[in-house]
């Protein structure tokens, strides 16, 4: 009996496993974290390099985030103690978190 090799699974394969199979998301998302902890530090980028798609790619939206449960009742500022940046967070925040009340500004996901 031959053993396989273990292969790390990528960002881009779980993208591709939550599309096939989305009430196994967390199964898959489950799988990714596991085996990124299970790297060395060095070696968790290869994990996240390739894209999960391109640019004007169809991303499938799930329907579950249409719904009002998932909208925020009052509006909601990152930065709620600065008022002076709510003009610019009303600006910049992703349609998405705007969409749900949440203002952030432009900078939430330059860290992802």
């Amino acid at each position: 009996m031959s053993e396989k090799e273990w292969v790390p699974q990528t960002m881009a394969a779980t993208f591709a496993r939550i599309v096939a199979d989305p009430g196994a998301a967390w199964l898959a998302v489950g799988d990714f974290l596991d085996d990124y902890r299970s790297l060395p530090p060095d070696g968790r980028a290869a994990l996240v390099a390739a894209p999960i798609a391109a640019p004007g790619d169809d991303i499938p939206i799930p329907r579950w985030t249409g719904q009002p449960l998932y909208r925020l009742p009052e509006p909601w500022f990152v930065y709620e103690g600065a008022p002076s940046l709510r003009p610019w967070m009303l600006a910049t925040t992703p349609t998405p978190f705007r969409m749900r009340k949440i203002f952030t500004g432009s900078e939430v996901l330059s860290r992802v």
